[in-house]
């Protein structure tokens, strides 16, 4: 279980990391937009990122540090990462993404 809390209110949340789902299952594409808990995404898809080694769209417009956080972890996961950083301005809003690959 993890909580998430905003205001004043928190609010229980039942989570299951890619590794636990998966099993050991194969994958080739994983794309992560967690609001701020990419990082804790990543770490429980440790395994099958190194096992599988999939394409990754993740979200770096969350918090500054991912911004040199997430590359560390997965440089430290796998060092033949390959990353590339897009940001996609849209109206209302926009996006920063890292495009994962390996090899």
């Amino acid at each position: 279980m993890n909580e998430v809390s905003h205001d004043k209110h928190t609010v229980t949340i039942p989570v299951e990391s890619v590794d636990h789902v998966l099993d050991g299952r194969p994958c080739t594409l994983l794309k992560l937009d967690v609001e701020g808990a990419e990082r804790m995404a990543l770490e429980g898809a440790r395994h099958t990122i190194q096992t599988w080694r999939p394409r990754i769209s993740l979200s770096a417009y969350h918090r500054s540090e991912d911004l040199y956080e997430l590359p560390l972890l997965l440089y430290e996961m796998c060092p033949d990462v390959r990353l590339g950083m897009l940001h996609h301005p849209y109206v209302p809003a926009w996006e920063t993404n890292f495009y994962v690959t390996f090899g």
